[in-house]
């Protein structure tokens, strides 16, 4: 009986301890923006979003859109990249040519960003191609005006301490702005992960005039040194400012 009563204990330690181990491995699981786009049973999804860019070689070319986001209860934005093929559809009030091949064939010198209004904003049908989507069809989107914003939401980005609000990320600073009371408002580039590809969250952080960056060759003010690259910024809260207390590049 004494011999039962082990075993029945041992067991119940065992099943307490696995089911310790999975709730905390549920609490670590990274944000991710998947529920951004959701694929149907032929692998094919759609985002929209306004063209922000691009890349374009003779080889290979992309572009991107830009999507507004609440993060954390913020607003931001999420960067998405995607490959362009020679016969990705296109449709755009300022052109009646109907794929990409087409458009720069007969507009030589020109770029499928030309295609578009400026920041248009468009829908992009697309696939996952191993780490990385590929466009199937741009197509213009009509303007709408909502009453209420109604940005998809990604939590779990942002970690503060309840009492002091301060924080911590790790990202890329490669633009900024500056206000008309001279705050400069650095855009920090985070990557999140989408169905297994990277996209980027951005979100604006502001600087203080008193404020240093540590840098491979010391501290300086931040008056004197951008921090472009990849930095280690500590930053406190305050509503839906974070204001940077310290900047460290990363080598």
């Amino acid at each position: 009986m004494t011999r039962f009563i082990l075993f029945l204990t041992l067991c119940g330690l065992f099943l307490l301890s696995a089911c310790g181990g999975q709730s905390a491995a549920d609490n670590t699981t990274p944000p991710n923006a998947d529920h951004l786009a959701e694929f149907n049973e032929d692998g094919i999804a759609v985002l929209r979003g306004h063209l922000s860019g691009g890349g374009f070689s003779a080889t290979r070319s992309t572009i991107k859109i830009t999507i507004p986001v609440r993060v954390d209860g913020m607003d931001a934005s999420v960067h998405v990249e995607f490959y362009l093929r020679s016969d990705t559809e296109i449709s755009s009030s300022l052109t009646t040519h109907n794929d990409v091949r087409e458009y720069l064939t007969f507009t030589p010198g020109s770029t499928i960003l030309d295609a578009f209004a400026s920041y248009a904003l468009v829908d992009i049908t697309f696939q996952k191609k191993g780490t990385a989507f590929e466009a199937t069809a741009i197509r213009e989107a009509a303007q709408t005006f909502a009453l209420f914003d109604q940005r998809p939401v990604i939590e779990s980005m942002l970690s503060t301490d309840d009492l002091s609000q301060q924080g911590g990320i790790r990202g890329y600073i490669g633009q900024s702005k500056k206000e008309n009371d001279g705050t400069i408002i650095w855009m920090v580039s985070i990557p999140i992960d989408m169905h297994g590809v990277a996209v980027v969250v951005i979100l604006p952080v502001q600087s203080t005039a008193n404020m240093q960056v540590i840098t491979k060759d010391g501290i300086v003010p931040v008056t004197t040194k951008d921090p472009w690259g990849d930095v280690q910024i500590e930053f406190t809260r305050n509503g839906d400012t974070l204001t940077a207390t310290q900047v460290t590049e990363i080598p």
